[in-house]
Parts: C-alpha cells; sequence; structure tokens
C-alpha cells in the first residue's frame, strides 16, 4: 500500500511538471533601490517572458535605513508572490537581498536568480535604525543603536553584539539560518568589477550555502550587469 501511495505522489509530481513545462513561465522580478518597474532589467524580462511583473516599491529608497520601510518592501513581494504565483523569482541587489529574504522566511521555495544581492549591505544597513518606535540597548552610541525588540522576535536564539554590529544570521561570513536559506534552487551572478556591492559576500554567501542546488556565476561586469542585460 506505501509503495502504491508513493507511486501516486510521483505521478502527481510528474503530472504538475508537465503542465508547468508545457507554458510560458511566470517570472516575479523585485528591483533594486534606484529601479523599478520600467527599469533595465525589468523591461528586459516583460520582452522575453510573456508573463513577467515587477511590482514597484515606493519606499525602496529608505528601505535601507529603516526597519519599517524593509517590512513594507517585503510584505509587497510576499503578497505579489501569492497572487501572482510565479515560477521563478528574479532579484536585482537590494531585490537579491529581499528574495534571500522571502526564502529565510519560507514564502518561497522554488528557484531563484540572484543578481548581484545585496544582502549583507541592507542587512548592516537596518540594524542602525534610529526609529523611536523600538527600544534600544542602554548605553549604546546613538548613531548605531538596535532596534532589539523586533530583531529578538526575529531571532530569539541569537545574541546581540554591542557597538551595532550585526547578528550572526546577517553577517555572509558567518553561519545562520537566515543567512543561508534553504530554499529551491538558486543561482547568483555577481560582476566581478562591481563596486557597490562586494562579490566575496555572494562568494560567502555560496560557501556556506544550505542547499546543493547553489551556485555562483562571476561575469566581467559592474554592479548594473548591464553588458548582460543590455
Amino acid at each position: 500500500a506505501r509503495e502504491a501511495a508513493s507511486r501516486a505522489r510521483e505521478a502527481v509530481r510528474r503530472e504538475e511538471a508537465a503542465r508547468k513545462a508545457a507554458r510560458p513561465p511566470r517570472v516575479l522580478f523585485v528591483h533594486g533601490l534606484e529601479s523599478g518597474p520600467h527599469g533595465l532589467k525589468a523591461r528586459y524580462l516583460a520582452e522575453r517572458f510573456e508573463h513577467s511583473l515587477c511590482v514597484a516599491m515606493p519606499n525602496s529608497a529608505t528601505a535601507t535605513s529603516f526597519v519599517h520601510d524593509y517590512e513594507e518592501c517585503l510584505e509587497l513581494q510576499r503578497e505579489a508572490l501569492a497572487a501572482f504565483k510565479p515560477d521563478v523569482i528574479v532579484g536585482s541587489s537590494f531585490g537579491g537581498a529581499l528574495c534571500l529574504d522571502l526564502i529565510s522566511r519560507g514564502f518561497w521555495i522554488g528557484p531563484a536568480v540572484l543578481l548581484c544581492p545585496a544582502h549583507r549591505n541592507i542587512m548592516h544597513r537596518i540594524l542602525r535604525d534610529p526609529s523611536r518606535e523600538f527600544p534600544f540597548r542602554r548605553g549604546s552610541d546613538p548613531h548605531i543603536r538596535l532596534p532589539l525588540l523586533h530583531l529578538r522576535r526575529r531571532f530569539p536564539e541569537r545574541r546581540f553584539y554591542p557597538g551595532g554590529t550585526a547578528p550572526p544570521a546577517w553577517d555572509a561570513s558567518t553561519s545562520g539560518d537566515h543567512g543561508h536559506p534553504e530554499g529551491g534552487p538558486y543561482v547568483v551572478v555577481h560582476g566581478k568589477r562591481d563596486t557597490v556591492v562586494d562579490i566575496a559576500d555572494s562568494r560567502a554567501l555560496l560557501a556556506k550555502a544550505q542547499t546543493a542546488c547553489a551556485s555562483l556565476v562571476e561575469v566581467d561586469d559592474g554592479h548594473g550587469l548591464k553588458t548582460l542585460c543590455g
């Protein structure tokens, strides 16, 4: 009976895979800080995929400094996942950081393409959020105070360090479930001449990836990857 049930489940999986292969893929693109639905990469994907969506994030400009704005951007993309039901997600720079977070929180388990993801840059910066809606560590430098309540809710098992340094879970140079997601297969594309996001961050991410289906493609390009999308 168990063998028959296993064969039935495998047949269902194959049928679902065949249905997906028979239709055009649905692509959700998560744009970077200085881009949007009309940016180079969004247009590049829209021209090549019949079902492509890029959701504008109006407050992305301040999302690198304030936890609340970052979470709003993340929620917009979570809603897009639920409504659009993509087959693959593509994230560029800040959008790549959001994609990694969507994977780490379990909102996305499918394939992903991350273009010069700025996960380490973004997380270190929003940890310095000076917003008064969070309690801060007493005696800490006012320029690097941590929103401890928010972070302790997200990472109850983590210890937060003095001086405003990021917890290990968000540090690409250390281990941590949120830093190295266990989601579906993903590929990271990073320009060797990137002067905005250090390619070492992507190398560290892949070195500690918790899935065998992760790979890094290094290309002779800058942060915008314009030679690939131009």
